[in-house]
């Protein structure tokens, strides 16, 4: 049930507070991976033109002008490499982890090449607008933790004064590192609040997401989590089995008890599908409730009469049972034709004396 579970939005294995930076990537790349494509096509269009103006204007026997050639080459491989993964996982719609992972390391070297470029500027009397330039597109484009991007900040920051000093230059001025430490620590601040601002966006989204798929009496899935599953497995010719069934008697057990009793009761049953059947149960509508499992329609049957033996040895005020109607779904194209299939062998359980499954 793993793909039901990333299809809607279901429970991760995290701690609640602790939401990994992958996750918040795969949502973030979802949504703006052609803005993605996007700056990836300008930037390889700014490298391209540079290269000519370069084999135009440079002179490729200073070592300078060839680091900065040199540069521009490998940011050009760079982007288009990290282009052709971008557009090949999120058209397919396959490997979308590669397509974070592409772009999280991506991200890191072109804020290093940025730093690069910096120091060769430095060198060269100029100022290190493009690696602080490319750090805030950086920042303000990939969600990472703080820390990690603080490592990021340091790491990049040592590659610009290592490039600086192969070239025996060392900047002593005050005003340098000044600019630079002010720039860094607002760096670092403004990504640690878009951070904390995407959890919190994160977690509300998720919240959303519980309300509209889950059931909020007996927190399973509700109907319309249930169609847009069956739908999905439909459209991938899945085979599976689809039960349909309710408890027995539960308009008694409203009328002698009240309705906190039947809530009561369909919570109970609930809980007890979910134990068997993990996360394929689906509060269908009233007192009925839906299984979609990937096991035998026989071997479901079984559940299906463990759970009514266990009930038996419950110690309440009303016997409780449930009455199912089982069918194996193979090629079949129409979701109406399914429930009504097993609707069909559910009557058929309550003719022949409830408490039972009828396999259809």
């Amino acid at each position: 049930m793993k793909r039901l579970r990333e299809m809607l939005g279901g429970r991760s294995s995290r701690p609640k507070d602790s939401i990994s930076t992958f996750v918040l990537l795969e949502k973030n790349m979802a949504s703006n991976w052609r803005a993605y494509e996007a700056f990836l096509v300008l930037i390889i269009a700014l490298e391209l033109f540079m290269v000519g103006y370069g084999i135009y204007s440079f002179d490729l026997t200073n070592p300078r002008r060839i680091a900065y050639f040199s540069g521009y080459i490998i940011l050009i491989v760079l982007s288009v490499v990290a282009l052709i993964i971008n557009r090949y996982c999120n058209v397919k719609q396959r490997n979308l982890r590669l397509a974070v992972w592409a772009t999280t390391v991506y991200s890191i070297l072109l804020v290093c090449w940025g730093a690069i470029i910096s120091g060769l500027d430095v060198v060269g009397g100029g100022y290190i607008v493009t690696f602080m330039t490319l750090l805030a597109a950086v920042g303000a484009v990939i969600t990472f933790r703080p820390y990690f991007f603080l490592l990021v900040e340091l790491f990049a920051t040592g590659v610009m004064l290592l490039t600086i000093a192969c070239f025996d230059v060392f900047p002593g001025q005050m005003p340098f590192w000044l600019n630079l430490g002010i720039f860094l620590l607002v760096a670092f601040v403004v990504e640690a609040r878009s951070y904390h601002s995407s959890c919190k966006q994160y977690r509300m989204t998720k919240q959303l997401q519980e309300l509209a798929n889950k059931d909020g009496l007996t927190k399973v899935l509700n109907r319309r989590s249930l169609d847009r599953y069956i739908d999905q497995l439909i459209k991938e010719g899945k085979r599976f089995t689809f039960s349909l069934m309710d408890i027995d008697n539960f308009k008694a057990i409203n009328d002698t008890f009240g309705h906190g009793e039947g809530d009561a009761s369909l919570v109970l049953l609930a809980g007890s599908l979910a134990h068997a059947f993990g996360d394929g149960v689906f509060r269908y509508g009233g007192d009925e409730f839906a299984v979609v499992s990937f096991k035998e329609t026989e071997e479901v049957a079984l559940q299906i009469a463990e759970i009514n033996e266990s009930l038996k040895s419950l110690d309440g005020r009303f016997p409780l049972a449930l009455s199912a109607g089982i069918c194996a779904v193979e090629g079949e194209t129409d979701e109406k034709k399914i429930f009504e299939k097993a609707d069909q062998a559910l009557y058929k359980a309550k003719q022949d004396g409830k408490a039972k499954s009828v396999i259809s």
